[in-house]
């Protein structure tokens, strides 16, 4: 499992897509620079045509994921730990 931190969840695409910050991967990329990632759903909810539940992770939610791709480009999230992130400093 890889560990990041959700920097955006303004997804243009209005998909449940986030922007997550991976741990000593993305030290020093802005966020307007990291990729959209996958949020795998359950198998219980449809996730198409507007039905089912939606994503809903908040900027500062601790996630843990995989990456799709040998470039370490395309990565989804598979979950979400309870973390406690007030007064964590980010360094951007």
């Amino acid at each position: 499992m890889i560990f990041g931190i959700v920097k955006s969840v303004s997804d243009p695409e209005k998909l449940g897509r986030v922007k997550v910050k991976i741990y000593d991967l993305h030290d020093n990329i802005k966020t307007e620079d990291l990729s959209w990632s996958q949020v795998l759903m359950p198998a219980s909810t449809p996730a198409i045509a507007g039905t089912g539940q939606s994503v809903n992770l908040a900027v500062g939610s601790l996630v843990c994921g995989v990456f799709l791709d040998a470039m370490m480009q395309d990565y989804m999230v598979m979950g979400s730990l309870p973390t406690k992130t007030e007064g964590v400093e980010d360094n951007n």
